[in-house]
């Protein structure tokens, strides 16, 4: 009986270990570089020198993200403040109702009444490609019906999802990118500099088609690779607002419905290698497109290339050590407007 009991106790104590903490109504609590068991963390974040909390400093748009931490936020206000766009959060985990941020529908509501351009995120605490697929889902569920104008964002953080390899990391991201593109929204990652440094390691993370958005808190951002958002500071203030919030700089432009096409036609595609590379040409009938070169060797994505025709022409290129090459043609939104083609 004492074996029994020692054995359960054990049993007890690593579920503790691998199951996500849970508020007293049974809500999983976060805990990342700036959450502590759903808290945000406050008194270890101080201003960095040089930083200004409300400026774009690179000419790029001023924005906010937010979530039901920050209440019910003035609108009218924030909008009068100047700030250009919002990436609000949508929920967390698992489709569940409960998981659903509170402050959601109201948020996304009220930008979209007064104009604000806004996209979405979702804080993530999957552990596997089937969680990856249930958060997919939760997002897209809640997403209905509103009209973004910037990307829908995966955010990892959590210290749930750091438990799980790189791979896996790279897996459960492409996991939720893929779902989110196939319904036709433009997609992006969420994570901060150590993490993309040292986490977000797999080739997924090189694909040209999912925008990078880096938290680190500072007068700059150091991280060397391509992204086109940073959150600066998570202690701005911003009036209509109580307390602190995020401050972020977008570094491309809101897409509109001038920029978005529904449907493409792609002739006279031609293939051949030089110098070492794939070659693919192939005349198209918008240049308001994205066309995607991907290779793989062994079923795994090794590079890719990603152009907009020019006079209706496009020209891409890849290693030549693939033994698959896939093109794709998506409109601004990434929802795809052909087929994939294998051409090599």
């Amino acid at each position: 009986m004492k074996k029994i009991i020692l054995s359960m106790i054990g049993i007890i104590i690593l579920l503790s270990i691998l199951i996500p903490a849970a508020n007293a109504d049974g809500l999983p609590k976060e805990n990342s570089f700036r959450y502590e068991n759903g808290v945000l963390i406050e008194s270890d974040i101080t201003p960095q020198t040089g930083i200004s909390l409300f400026s774009a400093d690179d000419g790029g748009l001023r924005g906010i993200d937010v979530s039901e931490f920050q209440g019910d936020i003035d609108w009218e206000k924030v909008k009068s403040a100047g700030i250009d766009f919002a990436v609000i959060r949508c929920g967390f985990g698992s489709n569940k109702e409960k998981y659903d941020d509170a402050k959601w529908k109201r948020n996304a509501d009220e930008c979209t009444r007064l104009g604000i351009p806004f996209g979405a995120y979702l804080y993530s605490y999957a552990e596997s490609t089937d969680g990856a697929k249930s958060e997919a889902a939760h997002a897209l569920r809640l997403l209905e019906g509103y009209k973004l104008s910037l990307p829908v964002y995966l955010d990892l953080e959590d210290d749930t999802v750091a438990g799980c390899s790189n791979e896996v990391i790279g897996q459960m991201a492409d996991t939720f990118c893929t779902a989110l593109q196939n319904a036709g929204y433009e997609v992006g990652i969420y994570a901060n500099l150590n993490w993309w440094n040292n986490r977000l390691t797999s080739g997924v993370f090189d694909n040209p088609t999912w925008h990078k958005w880096v938290a680190q808190w500072s007068s700059e951002c150091t991280y060397n690779g391509d992204y086109t958002m940073w959150q600066y500071t998570s202690i701005g203030s911003v009036d209509g607002i109580s307390g602190n919030v995020d401050m972020d700089i977008w570094y491309d432009e809101p897409f509109t419905d001038d920029d978005v096409v529904n449907s493409a036609e792609v002739t006279n595609i031609q293939s051949y290698t030089e110098n070492d590379r794939k070659i693919v040409t192939a005349d198209v009938d918008s240049d308001n497109v994205i066309c995607y070169l991907a290779s793989y060797l062994d079923n795994r994505l090794i590079e890719c290339d990603t152009k907009q025709p020019i006079n209706g022409k496009v020209k891409l290129s890849v290693d030549n050590s693939a033994d698959t090459v896939k093109l794709m043609v998506w409109n601004k939104i990434m929802k795809p407007l052909i087929p994939v083609r294998e051409v090599y």
